[in-house]
């Protein structure tokens, strides 16, 4: 697993680079986004192919974790 950081804004990476972060184009490795003792949850909004979407019926919604 690897991720990368998302700007939607110029005040985006402003905010990241005050924070120290320097890179922001840098991809990151699993170790380095979960060090230690991790617990992982996950929640599906959409239909997907691990996990099914929001369903929503009469006073309220179910949803699908893994």
């Amino acid at each position: 697993m690897q991720a990368r950081l998302y700007f939607t804004s110029d005040a985006e990476k402003l905010r990241c680079r005050e924070m120290g972060i320097e890179d922001l184009d840098r991809v990151y490795t699993l170790d380095e986004l979960a060090k230690g003792d991790v617990m992982f949850a996950a929640t599906g909004v959409t239909d997907g192919d691990l996990l099914q979407g929001v369903r929503f019926f009469h006073g309220g919604a179910h949803t699908h974790s893994s």
